[in-house]
């Protein structure tokens, strides 16, 4: 007789989270007709430097308290005309949870089709995030403000980034081409590739220290609506670590 291997307790508990999520995005599903991002402005009021920002070790910006049970993951592009829609939702997930230490907020750069300016605009702002002393986060803010503006053209982003933050657009242009940022946004399209993102928005969640994975099945790609984003957290800090 063959005996089955039971699952580890990290396994155990995460299957228990997968679960409860997959519950409670059936109630979610019939309020996302209601939902939408559209017409909403890109900029969030949260103040950034009240919260707590860290860079993982293989270079994910990281918003929120480290002690948080579970981490939101989105691959994105600046350019990304859905990723833009989206940005209302991640600033309202921002405002309601990370702001109040239940979650964190991960950004990933995943350069997409949207535009020719797409890998230049994540090298560009992985500069601007060394050079501004606010770091990442007031970046993250500007560079979807000026993608979003039709007014501004797309090979004009980083001077106006340059100009908005008050940094040498010169310091910024030789620090993109630098290996160490062209290798950050190619590390950070492979990690995508690698948990099954094959589009911008791509959305993940880490539990405690985890690797990126699926929410479920049914948000394998494209925006996740805000009442699933809020099971995942409500269930994760119910469970704990």
């Amino acid at each position: 007789m063959t005996t089955q291997a039971r699952p580890r307790p990290q396994q155990q508990q995460q299957l228990t989270y997968l679960a409860a999520i997959a519950a409670l995005a059936v109630v979610a599903v019939a309020a996302v007709i209601l939902i939408t991002s559209r017409g909403g402005s890109t900029r969030s009021n949260v103040e950034f430097a009240g919260i707590p920002q860290t860079l993982t070790e293989d270079g994910g910006y990281v918003l929120g308290n480290p002690d948080a049970p579970v981490t939101i993951v989105e691959f994105a592009d600046f350019f990304c005309p859905v990723c833009q829609d989206y940005k209302p939702t991640v600033n309202r997930f921002i405002e309601e949870y990370v702001v109040t230490g239940q979650a964190r907020f991960e950004y990933r750069f995943l350069p997409s089709q949207a535009s020719q300016y797409s890998p230049f605009a994540a090298q560009i702002a992985l500069c601007a995030a060394q050079q501004h002393e606010g770091g990442f986060w007031p970046v993250h803010e500007e560079m979807f403000d000026i993608a979003s503006n039709n007014s501004i053209g797309d090979g004009e982003i980083g001077r106006e980034l340059a100009q908005r933050l008050d940094l040498n657009y010169t310091d910024l242009l030789e620090c993109s081409a630098e290996n160490e940022v062209t290798q950050q946004v190619s590390y950070d399209s492979n990690l995508a590739n690698s948990v099954g993102v094959t589009g911008t928005p791509g959305i993940r969640v880490r539990y405690g220290n985890s690797s990126p994975q699926l929410i479920n099945n049914s948000y394998a790609s494209g925006q996740v609506p805000f009442e699933v984003l809020r099971s995942v957290v409500e269930v994760a800090n119910l469970t704990g670590q």
